[in-house]
């Protein structure tokens, strides 16, 4: 009985190595990994939205020190 139990659980253990390796070579892409999707044909590239994020930012004038 115990070389039957020693025998499944090294069997078990087989089994799930394999599991973990197959695994880890089919994981799904994580979100960031992603490939961004192509831009729209329509596109201009010299016309940039206010929201991109290499457009230059308006600067705001310091504030006043008040001494008190």
């Amino acid at each position: 009985v115990a070389l039957y139990e020693a025998l499944k659980a090294s069997m078990d253990r087989a089994n799930m190595d394999e599991f973990l390796a197959k695994k880890g070579k089919s994981r799904k892409r994580c979100h960031n990994d992603q490939d961004h999707p192509p831009p729209p044909p329509d596109l201009d590239p010299s016309k940039k939205r206010r929201h991109d994020f290499d457009a230059p930012r308006p600067t705001q004038p310091p504030r006043p020190q008040f001494s008190a």
